[in-house]
């Protein structure tokens, strides 16, 4: 990630960018879940959102495989359990549905 002046403002536009692109999708398949606006997320899963972003600018190898797996990883450290989130499963195991939101984030960072 090249780093400078206006880099915080590249991870957060970024960030905002891949946010409302994984929130169109969910609302073109029909998940009526209320999934906020970038303006209205909470702080925890903004902060979140941007760590993430950064990683993905940062390594190159940071794909939607290892997006799946840390994400997986820190709600199971949460003590989030499988069957209060059917996500928590590898990432080859999510419906290509699921996958694609990854994929999505990623393309748009």
């Amino acid at each position: 990630m090249e780093e400078g002046p206006n880099s915080s403002d590249r991870v957060l536009a970024a960030a905002r960018a891949a946010h409302e692109a994984v929130r169109a999708y969910c609302y073109a398949l029909g998940d009526t879940r209320h999934i906020p606006h970038w303006e209205d997320l909470a702080l925890e899963h903004r902060i979140a959102v941007l760590r993430e972003t950064e990683r993905i600018l940062r390594y190159e190898k940071y794909r939607p495989r290892e997006q799946h797996e840390t994400w997986r990883a820190a709600q199971l450290r949460a003590g989030v359990t499988p069957a209060q989130d059917r996500r928590l499963v590898s990432y080859d195991e999510l419906p290509p549905e699921e996958r694609a939101k990854y994929t999505i984030a990623t393309t748009v960072v």
